[in-house]
């Protein structure tokens, strides 16, 4: 019964010896430049091949209103509908 625990426990070992190693082994991508520039509203953000293209777009709508001479503090106020 022992034995039997001692080679399950070397099999797991080495399978995750092996693994480790060949993750450990791999090396990190290098990291690609993306110069930012501005194009017709959008911050946008594009490798020197046009392979990988980011941009930004952003939206809101503002509801505000304001009434003089209110006794209500309810009355004035901002909401942010869709950001």
């Amino acid at each position: 019964m022992f034995r039997s625990y001692l080679l399950r426990g070397i099999a797991t070992f080495g399978a995750i010896a092996c693994v480790a190693t060949s993750v450990s082994a791999q090396q990190p991508p290098r990291p690609v430049p993306l110069p930012g520039m501005y194009d017709g509203g959008y911050l946008v953000f594009q490798s020197a091949d046009s392979a990988f293209k980011y941009w930004l777009d952003a939206r809101a709508q503002v509801d505000a209103a304001d009434y003089l001479g209110a006794t209500n503090s309810m009355a004035t106020g901002v909401i942010l509908r869709r950001v």
